[in-house]
């Protein structure tokens, strides 16, 4: 999802990521603030792992920065890697939800969670640790 102009729901997601006083910091060497990064860079954080974040940008486009070099964006060119994201977004930002990308009709069952969302070699008590490769939708395109 890209358009030119703003998508309010992110805007007012991000607005408020922002604003929230309590720190997000990031343990690196030097630690990294990321509601101050958030607000420069106009990324909404909706997944974050070893590696670095993905976000929604305000206009919807899905991109990501690595903890080494968190001012380069880039957009993110994956179809599934932008529909997890914006499901594993709506989970941490509610008003996002509308946003979800929908099963298409060609969709598959996802055969590493069998359309749960949750990982089925995980174990139940680590299982909220890890997204499955659908991202928790239940369903991959063919």
């Amino acid at each position: 999802m890209s358009t030119a102009q703003d998508i309010p729901e992110i805007a007012a997601a991000l607005a408020a990521f922002i604003a929230d006083g309590e720190p997000y910091t990031i343990r690196l060497d030097p630690p990294l603030d990321l509601r101050a990064l958030a607000a420069e860079l106009q990324l909404l954080p909706a997944m974050l792992d070893f590696g670095g974040c993905l976000g929604l940008k305000r206009n919807g486009e899905v991109a990501s920065f690595t903890w080494n070099e968190p001012h380069s964006l880039r957009a993110e060119p994956d179809n599934r890697i932008r529909n997890i994201v914006y499901y594993q977004a709506s989970l941490k930002y509610p008003g996002l939800a509308p946003l979800v990308p929908r099963r298409p009709a060609d969709a598959v069952t996802c055969s590493w969670c069998g359309g749960s969302g949750r990982h089925l070699a995980i174990p139940a008590e680590f299982a909220d640790r890890f997204v499955c490769c659908c991202g928790g939708l239940g369903w991959l395109h063919e």
